[in-house]
């Protein structure tokens, strides 16, 4: 849950939860019931936590295993489940593909290639 996501993180900074209230502008009890799951973060409190610790929101939300966003499959990653989700044949595609050897991907990648610029 986020609030154990939030101690993690202030504690891996080595930060006391007076010191991240302080930086969030909140009082250090309301910053001590987000961590307790009593209350919920604010959409823009998520971005400001994100931000102070330089992590993804996905991270903060338990969403993901991957902190920080510099890795650049990470954004492919994300488009990539945008698109599963709404397009139904690259899902199938992909469900295949996983059970295809690299010689059949190979074939399937140059018949494609070759349609879209032949």
């Amino acid at each position: 849950m986020i609030g154990e996501q939030l101690k993690h993180l202030r504690m891996e900074h080595k930060k006391t939860q007076q010191e991240v209230a302080d930086l969030l502008g909140i009082r250090c009890k309301a910053y001590a019931q987000y961590e307790s799951n009593e209350l919920q973060l604010s959409f823009n409190q998520l971005v400001e936590v994100a931000d102070l610790y330089h992590v993804t929101m996905d991270y903060l939300l338990d969403r993901t295993h991957i902190k920080y966003s510099d890795d650049p499959y990470d954004e492919k990653l994300l488009i990539l489940y945008q698109q599963l989700k709404e397009r139904p044949l690259l899902n199938k595609l992909l469900d295949i593909a996983l059970i295809a050897t690299d010689d059949e991907l190979t074939e399937a990648y140059n018949q494609i290639k070759f349609k879209k610029l032949g």
